[in-house]
């Protein structure tokens, strides 16, 4: 396998995700760089060609999802925009409810919802991590998130 023929092959599927999941073009140039790189040192661990666009395109998932929690952290994105597709360039997008609003509905939310985002989105616990420190099966802390992300969206 040669990671240079894979990855010209596989480039454009990579650019068209990260620009689909990035808030801005610097994001997703990012997310590709990112991606690229740890896909680079990781290459050893796969193990067979058929699978790296999927592969591929996994890593750049958690790339994007990290770029938007660290954006969250610093401010730059509220919690509801998490989870929502931001286009950027040419799509329509929604304003985001400022962060004061976040947290107030946040409190008004019953307390499985606020402790799944908290977790999730504060504490950047992997949903697995969630599961087995709530004593609940993964599906249902999936599920849950769902509609905890649902009733935030409604409630803002």
């Amino acid at each position: 396998m040669d990671f240079d023929a894979l990855m010209r092959e596989n480039y454009a599927a990579l650019e068209r995700y990260a620009r689909y999941r990035a808030p801005s073009l610097a994001d997703a140039d990012d997310i590709i760089q990112e991606t690229m790189l740890s896909a680079y040192l990781g290459f050893a661990s796969l193990r067979s060609a058929q699978s790296f666009k999927p592969w591929l395109i996994a890593i750049a998932r958690n790339k994007a999802r990290d770029v938007m929690r660290t954006k969250y952290r610093r401010g730059e994105i509220s919690l509801d925009a998490l989870n929502e597709h931001r286009p950027s360039e040419g799509r329509m997008c929604h304003r985001a409810p400022d962060d004061s609003a976040v947290s107030q509905t946040l409190e008004r939310m019953n307390s499985h919802d606020e402790q799944l985002l908290s977790m999730f989105y504060l504490k950047d616990m992997p949903q697995s991590d969630i599961a087995a420190r709530l004593g609940i099966p993964l599906g249902t802390v999936k599920s849950r998130l769902f509609s905890a992300r649902r009733h935030l969206r409604q409630a803002l």
